[in-house]
């Protein structure tokens, strides 16, 4: 099934923190997770300023993510994003619990798509419109500490 994958890497970065501190993302095996999936899209957003986690945008980008990273948090775009790229694919997973991704689930299901919302504390109505997979702790691990920000 030829999918598109669109993470909000801000919004799991938050929600990951608020239900498991200390912890963060592996993207690496939060994708290998959607089995039985052709990922013809692999694309992730994220709120950053100029010049920070440029590490793991090289990280995204060499294993196949188109990256879009800017100061301000893009829900539009990312609902403009899907959008355009429906026709092509048979389902839509999206990494994000944005209340907005709610009409982008919607109107694809209208087209005929598969919906599948992958991301933590999945608001309820969202099961109308997605199939929803929660993130679990397998998925994670520690935050190191930074060892330029110097001692705590």
């Amino acid at each position: 099934m030829k999918t598109a994958l669109i993470i909000d890497l801000t919004n799991l970065y938050m929600e990951i923190r608020n239900a498991f501190p200390g912890k963060r993302l592996n993207v690496i095996p939060y994708v290998e997770t959607l089995t039985g999936l052709d990922i013809a899209y692999k694309i992730a957003y994220s709120k950053q300023r100029r010049g920070e986690a440029l590490g793991f945008a090289h990280l995204l980008e060499c294993n196949g993510f188109v990256t879009h990273f800017a100061a301000q948090h893009r829900t539009t775009e990312i609902a403009l994003q899907a959008a355009t790229i429906l026709p092509d694919v048979d389902c839509l997973v999206i990494g994000s619990n944005e209340r907005d991704m709610m009409a982008v689930f919607r109107y694809a299901r209208k087209l005929g798509k598969r919906t599948k919302c992958f991301a933590c504390n999945i608001p309820k109505d969202f099961k109308a419109y997605a199939e929803c997979l929660t993130i679990t702790e397998d998925l994670l691990s520690d935050i190191k500490p930074n060892p330029l920000s110097g001692p705590a």
